[in-house]
């Protein structure tokens, strides 16, 4: 959820902050800050009332979301990402790595060919979405990340987000297809999701 915090004075920011720390802290299954819209941009606002509004947003941030990631590395395949911190390890072999978070699941199949250009990956991973009865395909696009290839479609099966991503590394024949679930409609999981495709890189 997006909150805004409007204060008056220095002793309503020390107590608006102290209460959202408390707030954050009790809330131990909360490991994502969400991001924080200033709507006040829009509208006439005068200069003090902003510095005090960004002094709250300054101080969440420190707060809150310096702890909420972890970076994982796929020893196997020299295959670097980050997760929130609530994600754990449940399968690492040769064949497959697959993590669980609160309400998420990610699982990362490697697979060999040496053939596979830019624009195949694109297709496979079109098919696959089509294979897997997605009930619709919200994006389907081609895309550059911190050296790899790829595609990357969104669809949705059963209430179920699912984000899929084929990445092409362009540095061997070994290829990456990534798989994250969630609960469709749920904006902190989406924001979740596109950190987590954000982060791969090869090591």
């Amino acid at each position: 959820m997006h909150r805004l915090y409007f204060v008056a004075d220095r002793l309503e920011v020390e107590q608006e902050l102290n209460s959202l720390r408390a707030n954050i802290l009790s809330k131990k299954q909360i490991h994502y800050i969400g991001y924080l819209y200033l709507c006040g941009i829009h509208h006439p606002l005068n200069f003090k009332h902003m510095y005090k509004c960004l002094i709250v947003v300054f101080c969440l941030l420190n707060a809150g979301t310096t702890f909420a990631q972890q970076a994982y590395i796929w020893d196997e395949y020299g295959l670097a990402f980050t997760v929130a911190d609530d994600f754990v390890e449940v399968v690492n072999n040769s064949d497959e790595f697959s993590m669980v978070g609160d309400g998420m699941e990610m699982t990362i199949i490697p697979f060999i060919d040496e053939t596979i250009s830019n624009d195949d990956i694109a297709v496979v991973t079109m098919e696959i979405a089509a294979a897997l009865g997605l009930d619709r395909i919200d994006d389907i696009s081609v895309i550059m990340l911190n050296g790899f290839r790829g595609g990357y479609a969104e669809g949705v099966l059963n209430n179920e987000k699912i984000f899929l991503m084929g990445l092409i590394d362009p540095q061997s024949y070994t290829n990456f297809f990534v798989i994250i679930t969630f609960l469709d409609d749920d904006q902190n999981a989406i924001d979740e999701a596109v950190n987590i495709c954000l982060s791969f890189q090869k090591l």
